[in-house]
């Protein structure tokens, strides 16, 4: 039984698993200057250019919603604006309102309804 654990023991250390392998390759770059790489080479290029333009697209459609949401929190504000201004108007176009700024300027709402004046087409020329 001693002998078997002195075998494990005195074993060289083990190589690295496949998943360690290639991480330790990407990272120190071993990787580029395999034949397969180099033969795909410009596929390579095709994919590191894909990816940028991915990030690319993903900080343009990241900027076009936050403008997106800053323009309708505007629009809610301009919304909010035109009902206050709305309501001001409302009241200012009021009867009493209206007879109340005429009497500042000292004209008196009339009592009895306004009388139509009527005038013919043809008007008789005056002799002199």
């Amino acid at each position: 039984m001693k002998n078997k654990t002195k075998k494990k023991s005195a074993k060289s250390p083990k190589r690295k698993s496949g998943f360690a392998h290639g991480i330790n390759s990407v990272l120190n770059g071993s990787f580029l200057v395999r034949e397969y790489v180099i033969t795909n080479l410009s596929f390579v290029f095709y994919l590191v250019a894909f990816m940028v333009a991915y990030i690319a697209f993903g900080y343009y459609s990241e900027s076009n919603t936050k403008e997106l949401v800053k323009t309708e929190s505007e629009l809610r504000e301009i919304k909010a604006a035109n009902l206050e201004m709305r309501s001001r108007l409302q009241q200012l176009k009021q009867r009493s309102r209206v007879a109340e700024s005429i009497r500042e300027l000292g004209l008196v709402e009339s009592a009895g309804p306004p009388k139509v004046i009527h005038v013919s087409s043809n008007p008789k020329p005056t002799e002199q």
